[in-house]
């Protein structure tokens, strides 16, 4: 478990950042007509990574036994997340708790 990743999959890893820092920095700097789009695709995105992520987890939980329970709350917080307004005290509630 502890082999070091190979270059091609770091680099795919690395180049799954660029939607999230694309549309924080359109939200930052675009006109706002357009920054509600910008944050409304940056938070549809951090909803898919979640939903891998809860996958990823869950597939190592099912490795070791017993499996946990909450393996998919990535996933189901990402799916919620959707139906908060970016910036909303809903939608920040879900980010606090997805990242710790």
């Amino acid at each position: 478990m502890d082999q070091p990743l190979p270059r091609p999959t770091l680099w795919l890893g690395l180049a799954g950042l660029l939607p999230f820092l694309g549309t924080a920095l359109l939200a930052w700097t675009a006109p706002p007509d357009w920054r509600g789009v910008a944050l409304h695709a940056l938070a549809a995105y951090g909803a898919v990574i979640l939903s891998f992520l809860g996958a990823v987890h869950w597939g190592l939980a099912l490795r070791a036994p017993p499996a946990e329970a909450g393996a998919t709350a990535p996933r189901r917080r990402g799916w919620g997340s959707g139906y908060c307004r970016p910036w909303s005290p809903g939608w920040r509630c879900c980010c606090r708790r997805c990242r710790g």
